[in-house]
């Protein structure tokens, strides 16, 4: 973001609530503590089966209006919590993703990566495996 950027930063990402999802990962106890350097407030929502279940589940786990999601085979850079989260995006229409690379092949993409979601968002959303048979869901 410019200093010319009319949608001045008020926001770091540390200034959010973070909910780490998880359900039988072998890996995510390790990465559980791993974010909790970074977001010691963090809380996790473990077992809950189903995309759509567990991303509800996230949006009941803290007080707000937003929540960040992280799943949990992301493992969160420190430097993530200080990252700027611009006043003018903050509008509850639409999430708002931090990329994640793949560490295998070095690509970038919305799979594993940070979401900051409109809690209001969360908890009307369903997903493909909650949607009604022909009707428009979200899909990762």
């Amino acid at each position: 973001m410019s200093a010319n950027d009319s949608g001045a930063s008020s926001h770091r990402l540390r200034d959010f609530p973070v909910v780490f999802l998880s359900y039988d990962e072998p890996w995510a106890g390790r990465n559980w503590r791993d974010l909790l350097t970074v977001f010691p407030r963090a809380v996790r929502v473990h077992g809950v089966k189903g995309l759509d279940a567990c991303h509800k589940a996230a949006a009941g786990a803290v007080p707000g209006d937003w929540v960040i999601t992280v799943d949990a085979d992301t493992r969160v850079e420190p430097q993530l919590a200080d990252a700027p989260v611009p006043q003018h995006l903050l509008t509850g229409d639409f999430r708002l993703d931090w990329l994640a690379r793949n560490r295998v092949n070095g690509m970038w993409s919305g799979n594993g990566c940070v979401k900051l979601w409109p809690k209001a968002l969360l908890q009307e959303m369903r997903t493909h495996e909650a949607a009604p048979d022909g009707a428009l869901s979200l899909d990762h």
